[in-house]
């Protein structure tokens, strides 16, 4: 992550994945630096009331690049989160739409038919992944010729950002060219257990983690406290013993 934020390698496509507005990003960019440099003065301003011209005024005079860089950077640093936490959210969602897809394929109402049964499957997914699977129905709908066709179930699986995204969605690419039959089904039921295996790994993993964060900060309250009352008691003590000794 510290790789990308120096090196802004993706930002075109992290601009086209959220629907960034370029012009009001970079502006936004502008107004950190700003914000940044009147933070960067303020420290100066207020160690060099304090303390006068010393080292350390001297240093805080000298980081004020470091300011407009980490304010110019902010922005970016935030674009980036907020790509990763979408991520992160579809890759939780995926395997609920697949879940309900395979289950309405086989409904009387789909018929085994792929862009009916995507349609349906609509219905019971939630935002973002609803709105791009909405528009990859419609554009399919629309060209539903075999290279359209590729491209929008490609641009679907690019839009969740998964490899098994774009093997699954491969996989329903060819049910809808070539039609649907039983070995294909097993196949994609096979690789939708997979993907839910994984996932529930996943999220065994990210919540243990998440409890193991939550306790060290009350670890660390809990020894402080017990070192604090230790010293108490240590103070009582030897007071004690030193108004003993007195006497």
């Amino acid at each position: 992550m510290l790789r990308e934020i120096i090196l802004e390698e993706n930002k075109e496509h992290y601009y086209r994945t959220l629907g960034i507005n370029v012009k009001l990003f970079h502006r936004q960019r502008v107004q950190g630096v700003i914000s940044f440099v009147i933070i960067w003065f303020v420290v100066f301003a207020l160690q060099m009331y304090l303390n006068g011209f010393t080292t350390i005024t001297l240093l805080a005079f000298l980081s004020a690049p470091l300011f407009g860089y980490l304010g110019w950077k902010n922005q970016y640093y935030k674009m980036v989160q907020m790509y990763n936490k979408r991520k992160d959210h579809l890759s939780f969602l995926f395997p609920e739409f697949l879940t309900t897809f395979i289950s309405l394929l086989g409904s009387s109402q789909s018929d085994g038919n792929i862009i009916q049964t995507l349609r349906l499957t609509s219905d019971y997914v939630r935002d973002p992944l609803k709105a791009q699977l909405v528009y990859l129905v419609d554009s399919v709908t629309k060209n539903p010729d075999p290279e359209s066709a590729y491209e929008a179930f490609m641009n679907f699986s690019e839009f969740i950002g998964t490899r098994e995204a774009s093997q699954v969605m491969m996989l329903v690419y060819e049910m809808y060219r070539y039609g649907t039959n039983e070995s294909a089904l097993a196949e994609l039921e096979e690789k939708i257990d997979r993907l839910n295996d994984n996932k529930l790994d996943e999220l065994v993993v990210r919540k243990s983690q998440r409890l193991r964060s939550l306790s060290i900060p009350s670890l660390m309250f809990i020894t402080i406290f017990i070192f604090i009352w230790v010293g108490v008691v240590l103070v009582q003590v030897l007071g004690r013993s030193m108004t003993g000794i007195s006497f």
